[in-house]
């Protein structure tokens, strides 16, 4: 069963219902799920669009988080687009489902160790993700 970490980017938001009955942990705000030493296996960000891409380009910069699954729980940014597995899917089932296949293709990767160069990880990410493409994201500046 996947670990699941929602993360509440707004005061006062609980976890979708979808959700209810997996093993979740929830934290409000991005730093208390990087200061846990649990790797979680799918997180979910949940606030304002601009939040989410904040918090997915600070999760995706953190090594241990940069080739696991995470949703966004509401439409989101132009930096959630890129950095993000897109919007939470509609239950439970169907997130363990992306979680099991997700976790088979990386068993296969590099025989389920993680890349440390930088081709070998944006190779791993478009394995773990059938069907997705790189995107070039600028920062304002």
């Amino acid at each position: 069963m996947a670990r699941l970490a929602w993360v509440s980017l707004n005061v006062g938001t609980t976890p979708s219902p979808q959700i209810q009955g997996m093993e979740l942990s929830s934290f409000r705000g991005l730093q208390p799920l990087l200061d846990q030493p649990q790797l979680f296996d799918v997180v979910v960000l949940d606030g304002p669009a601009e939040a989410m891409g904040e918090a997915a380009l600070h999760l995706r910069s953190d090594r241990r988080y940069y080739l696991e699954i995470v949703y966004i729980s509401r439409p989101g940014d132009t930096w959630c687009a890129a950095l993000t597995d897109g919007e939470i899917p509609g239950d439970g089932t169907a997130i363990e489902s992306a979680w099991q296949q997700w976790h088979e293709r990386k068993l296969l990767f590099n025989r389920g160790q993680t890349p440390e160069q930088l081709d070998h990880t944006l190779l791993c990410w478009l394995w773990l993700r059938p069907g997705s493409t790189i995107k070039q994201v600028r920062a304002h500046c």
